[in-house]
């Protein structure tokens, strides 16, 4: 598969290839021109607070989790990802990334990856009062998120249980957004220089300025898609109930590392 699109942080042009690999592979980054390749695992994970991203050696791959989370709502284990520096962003959602591999099929390979089964609640611990982040036992994979903002955005909830279809239908389309006040904080830090009224939506103090929202709680349910991603840095699908109020990829990606050195799981 093949992807053009723009890097909603780097601002350049850039696209990607999906190519299918053989059992056992994991989902792995390969840097274009020089060859690198990164594993898409939590022990290269860097720079979260607006993305997630993965360095090598000499190179970092940002943006990655609208793609993983597509990889793991469809099952996608083995996979190598040619990309320069970011994953495009497209329409600030991953639901074009699930129609291309929609289109291209997936092959069910022989061997298989368990799922990381969760025997014990895990919480994250420190976090300020208004945040909460754990996972708990549960014979599927589930997110409870809460959302809460001031207006125009207020509080939305959302529950997502785990289904391939729903995920598509519910979750892939929802966008990235961003109030106007912070573009300029986000260009001060090199980031966010990729945001078109295209791929972002904007908001102001009164509402939304840009576009016409696909839900009425689109917010939560892209907080609900980048938590599906950045879950899937062990490379394996997780059976557990994820409860979420307030986070983003910093609080996400230490429940990951939690969940990586714990032995609250089988």
């Amino acid at each position: 598969i093949v992807v053009y699109g723009v890097g909603l942080h780097s601002g350049v042009k850039t696209g990607m290839i999906l190519l299918p690999m053989p059992e056992g592979t994991g989902i792995i980054f390969e840097h274009i021109p020089d060859g690198e390749r990164i594993p898409a695992y939590i022990d290269y994970v860097v720079s979260v607070g607006y993305a997630s991203s993965v360095k090598g050696k000499n190179c970092v791959v940002r943006t990655i989790e609208h793609l993983l989370a597509t990889c793991h709502m469809f099952g996608i284990t083995n996979l190598l990802v040619k990309v320069s520096e970011e994953i495009p962003i497209l329409d600030g959602s991953s639901i074009e990334i699930c129609k291309k591999i929609e289109e291209a099929g997936i092959v069910e390979q022989q061997e298989g990856i368990e799922p990381l089964r969760i025997v014990d609640t895990i919480t994250l611990q420190n976090l300020p009062e208004n945040k909460y982040l754990s996972i708990e036992p549960s014979d599927r994979f589930q997110i409870d998120y809460v959302l809460e903002h001031p207006m125009p955005i207020g509080v939305q909830k959302y529950c997502f249980t785990g289904n391939k279809d729903a995920f598509v239908c519910d979750i892939a389309p929802a966008r990235t957004f961003g109030f106007l006040k912070d573009f300029n904080k986000l260009e001060k830090m090199g980031l966010g220089s990729g945001g078109r009224i295209s791929n972002v939506i904007i908001l102001n103090d009164e509402g939304v300025i840009n576009t016409q929202l696909r839900f009425s709680d689109e917010f939560v349910r892209h907080k609900v898609l980048d938590l599906i991603g950045d879950l899937y840095l062990l490379n394996r699908p997780i059976l557990g109930k994820v409860t979420a109020r307030q986070t983003g990829h910093l609080e996400n990606i230490a429940l990951v590392k939690e969940l990586r050195n714990s032995k609250n799981h089988t």
